[in-house]
Formats: C-alpha cells, structure tokens, sequence
C-alpha cells in the first residue's frame, strides 16, 4: 500500500524509520519568500533548515523542528538517521560542514504540528544535551547508525571519506580515507565553493541550496540581480524562479534580463548580494561594462516600508527593508509590468573565486549552541 504524506518543505533528502516503525524523518528545507536583506537572513525569513517528522499511518499531522540559530545558521540539510534505540536523532548540514545531534529523551524534544518555527526552539539552547552540533568539515551526506547505537557513520563527499561520530560524545571520533587525490582539482575546489554556506551572510544558504546538485531546485526567490527587490507587504513582484546551471558557460548572456556578460561578474553578484556574503573587494576584478547594467526602470520601487523586529505571522507579511538608494534621476521610467520584469543571478561554481571570496565575518566556525533574542521570537509560518 502506498500512502501519500502531505508535508511543508522543499529539497527533501534522506528519509529515516524509527525502530519501532512509528515515525519517517526527513531533512528538508522551507522557503519563506521573503527579500534576501540581511535582516530577514537572520530572522529565517528567507530559507531554513527543518527536520520533518510524520506518522506512517497518518494518523497524526506533520511536526517540525527548525535547525537554525541566529547568527550561526544551518544549511543544506541533508542526511537523516535515528539510533536503533530510539534516542539519538541525527542530521547532517553539508552547507555547513557538521552533523547535528537531538536527544529524544527522558525531555521530549520540542516538535511544532502543523508547521514550523522560523529559528531553533529557544529552549534547546539551554546546553541541556538535547542539541549538540560536531563539526566535520567537507560535506557531510548520508548517516546510518550502528548496532551500538551511540557509533554514527556520516559519508562526507567533499571529503572523499567516511566519519566516524561518537554521538553519545558528540565528538568526530575518526574519518576514513577513501583514497582522493592528496589535492583537489581546481574542478574540486569550485565545487567546494559552490557548496559551502559560510560565505553567505551568517552561513544559512550555499548555491547548492538554490541551485540544487547543480542544476535547480525549481523554486522562487526575491534576490537583487536585477537592480530591486519587493519590499512591501506583498513580497511577490520581484521573485525570479531558480534557473539551472547545466551547461551555464555556455549560455551567455546571463540572469533573466541578460545584462550580465561576465559569468565571473555574475557569480560575485550572486555571493555579494544574493547570499549577502563580503563585499566586492578589488581583487573581483569585473570585466563587463557599465552599460551591461540593469536599467533603472526595472528597479523604480513603490514603497519603501520600514524595517521590523518580529517575525511574520502565519504567512502575513512585513518584510524588512533597509534603505535603498534612490533611482537615477532623469532617466527613470514610471512603473509597469515591463518595469516589475524579473531576472536572477547565476551561481555558478567558478573556480578562481575560490581564493578571493572568504567566509562571511558573521559565519562562526565553532558549533556550540547559540541563545537568540528575545526580539525574534520564534513564530509559526503557514
């Protein structure tokens, strides 16, 4: 019998059975629409990472735990796995090279029905063992527990290995070779960029998160490649659905207006303002002209709302906005369907910019839990 299970959630990955064959679990991310401002990052009002949980009967409606903490956020949830005595939930974020670990019990973890928050329940910050974060570097995938229960395998792809997790720790206990080449191929290292979050804003998306495996995960999301974004409480006039990347280098000119002559120029655009990564820097030497510039009256904005400190509820809208510049003067046309056109950025994995574009200053490295504030309390969203 085949039983279909309606949950919220978008680039489903590794699905994990409970012992008792009670529960499916499965890694998965939510878009929430909303502009990619700085502010609306950190919020979780763009993208998030969930674990899912549903009743294989079901019985019962689908609960949620969100990963994100803000400040330090997850991406690129991937693998699922739960310990053959139930105890132990574990996920892995390849975005951001770590696995987490959710303790069951004797407290119950803190599951929202029926939806999900936009950050991590506060309470599982408390350092009371229920949420632990290891970090593995490389891209950690698929998990799988051993008898024992306590031993977690994780297969790392970038890392060409296989990690040993001591859960009950939350230690990287090992990590066997798989025999990769002593050093990575300039191949191998744009697609070490392409997925590594920590160069976006406080790490919560890659290009793998869009871009999925490289091609497109068939979503909609307001970036800034084409000169605006919707600021207003409809946050649907500037959306641009995810283009592909198969065989990009050779489809130029790029982004949906095709102003953009310089794939290069269009991979910076997309960390710089896309993912809100660090600003341009001399060495991103951009080689298309002035001219190839998006024109003004396809950024002519309609409203201007002020910038807000809670979340959205249940799908209603305030969206943060910073201020934006003014249009160029003169040459501004009024607004029109023309005018509300939309295009995206290429993210593509090039190369060269592997060694020019850091990790965000705002991206920790450490995996230890962080506290949010009381300012962003979590909300429930559609």
């Amino acid at each position: 019998m085949t039983l279909a299970l309606e949950i919220e959630g978008d680039n489903l990955r590794q699905v994990a059975i409970d012992p008792d064959g009670r529960y499916g679990y499965v890694a998965s991310m939510k878009n929430r629409g909303f502009a990619t401002t700085r502010n609306n990052i950190d919020q979780g009002w763009v993208v998030g990472q969930r674990l899912t949980r549903v009743t294989l009967d079901g019985s019962e409606s689908y609960a949620t735990l969100s990963l994100d903490t803000r400040g330090q956020a997850a991406a690129d949830a991937h693998g699922a796995a739960i310990s053959p005595d139930g105890r132990i939930l574990a996920v892995s974020c390849g975005g951001t090279h770590e696995v987490m670990l959710f303790r069951t019990g004797p407290r119950k973890l803190p599951w929202r029905f029926e939806g999900s928050r936009d950050l991590i329940p506060v309470e599982l910050l408390n350092n009371d063992g229920r949420y632990r974060r290891v970090a593995t570097g490389g891209r950690p995938t698929e998990l799988a527990f051993a008898p024992d229960g306590k031993t977690l395998y994780a297969a790392n792809y970038l890392g060409d290995s296989v990690q040993v997790i001591d859960a009950e720790e939350a230690t990287l206990a090992r990590t066997i070779a798989l025999g990769g080449p002593s050093e990575p191929s300039l191949a191998r290292r744009g697609e070490a960029l392409f997925h590594d979050a920590t160069k976006s804003f406080n790490q919560w998306y890659s290009c793998n998160t869009c871009h999925s495996d490289g091609h497109t995960n068939g979503l909609d999301f307001d970036t800034l490649n084409d000169g605006r974004q919707d600021l207003t409480s409809l946050h649907l006039r500037s959306r641009k659905k995810v283009p592909t990347l198969r065989r990009v280098a050779l489809t130029r000119p790029w982004t949906w207006h095709g102003w953009q002559t310089s794939l290069e120029d269009s991979v910076i655009e997309s960390f710089t303002k896309s993912m809100q990564g660090p600003p341009r820097t001399p060495a991103m030497s951009r080689r298309s002209s002035p001219s190839s510039r998006p024109s003004t009256s396809r950024a002519t904005p309609t409203a201007r709302p002020t910038e807000v400190s809670r979340p959205p509820r249940s799908g209603a809208s305030p969206c943060s906005a910073r201020p934006r510049p003014p249009a160029t003067p003169a040459t501004a046309a009024p607004s029109s369907p023309t005018a509300r056109s939309i295009s995206r950025a290429s993210k593509s994995p090039t190369t060269p910019i592997a060694a020019i574009i850091p990790p965000h200053s705002g991206a920790s490295t450490t995996r230890t839990p962080t506290s949010t504030t009381a300012a962003a309390r979590p909300s429930r969203t559609p």
